[in-house]
């Protein structure tokens, strides 16, 4: 990816934290998609000591709850903002 590209992108998800944050509370859609995509991942995982990558984990709606079950999280997102929310 060029840096123009990355930046762009960066730009564009900077923008779009507040919508996102907003979105998992109330669109019942997401809701759905983020509980069937949480089942798929318990189902995944073991009870071991596991490292897991959340590549693209926005504001950590898998990642916080991994790492409080125990798990070793690394958290990586393009936009800078998806940290502080």
């Amino acid at each position: 990816m060029d840096s123009n590209h990355k930046s762009q992108l960066q730009s564009l998800w900077d923008r779009l934290v507040e919508r996102e944050l907003e979105r998992e509370k109330v669109d019942p859609g997401k809701r759905v998609h983020t509980d069937l995509l949480w089942r798929e991942i318990q189902r995944c995982i073991e009870k071991t000591n596991l490292t897991i990558l959340d590549a693209g984990g926005g504001f950590g709606r898998f990642s916080i709850p991994l790492a409080e079950a125990g798990y070793k999280v690394v958290h990586l997102d393009i936009s800078s903002n998806m940290y502080w929310v």
